[in-house]
C-alpha cells in the first residue's frame, strides 16, 4: 500500500511538467484512483472493520494531500 502511495506522488510530480493544464489533470486522474482505492481495504480476509476503516481514513488523508496540496507546492 506504501508503495501505491509513493508511486501516486511520483505520478504527481510528473505530471506537473505537462503545463497549463497539469493541476487539472493531475486533480482529475488522482480523484479517480482515489475513488477507485476505497476498494482495497475490503480485499483483506477476515480483517476487522475498524481496521477497514482506519484505512479507509488513511485513503482519505492521503488522496486530499495528493490532489489539493502537492499541485500547490509545484505552483511558481
Amino acid at each position: 500500500m506504501v508503495t501505491a502511495t509513493v508511486l501516486g506522488m511520483l505520478a504527481a510530480v510528473l505530471v506537473s511538467f505537462r503545463g497549463a493544464r497539469a493541476e487539472r489533470t493531475w486533480q482529475a486522474v488522482a480523484a479517480i484512483v482515489l475513488v477507485l482505492s476505497f476498494f482495497a481495504p475490503f480485499t483483506i480476509p477476515g480483517a476487522p472493520v475498524r481496521y477497514v476503516l482506519a484505512l479507509l481514513l488513511m485513503h482519505i488523508v492521503a488522496g486530499l494531500l495528493a490532489i489539493w496540496m502537492l499541485p500547490a507546492l509545484t505552483r511558481e
